[in-house]
């Protein structure tokens, strides 16, 4: 579920707050502002990608192994919602069976 148009707002101003904290090696400060975000958002993979790259600099390894499989989990967990979507879509669902038109 997408965060709502304020909370998206505020979660770019944490990513870019915490891109200038990541350019400047400043690791904590990069990770406090992104769990920030993630509090607002914890299924959105980018964040966890930023996160992993942060524990990286923390040499943190057992992190880094953490948020690299929770954003590669989030990614597939969206791609089989878009999928059945896209199954949905071109389907009529009714009563748990598909109706399908005969050309």
């Amino acid at each position: 579920m997408e965060a709502p148009t304020k909370e998206l707002a505020e979660i770019k101003e944490f990513l870019t707050k915490a891109t200038h904290f990541m350019e400047a090696e400043k690791w904590e400060d990069a990770r406090g502002v992104l769990e920030s975000a993630q509090a607002i958002d914890p299924n959105n993979a980018h964040i966890c990608d930023m996160l992993t790259e942060v524990y990286k600099g923390l040499g943190d390894d057992e992190q880094v192994e953490v948020f690299h499989a929770r954003a590669a989990d989030i990614r597939k967990h969206n791609w089989e919602k878009e999928v059945e979507a896209e199954i949905r879509g071109r389907h009529d669902v009714m009563g748990g069976a598909a109706r399908h038109e005969i050309p």
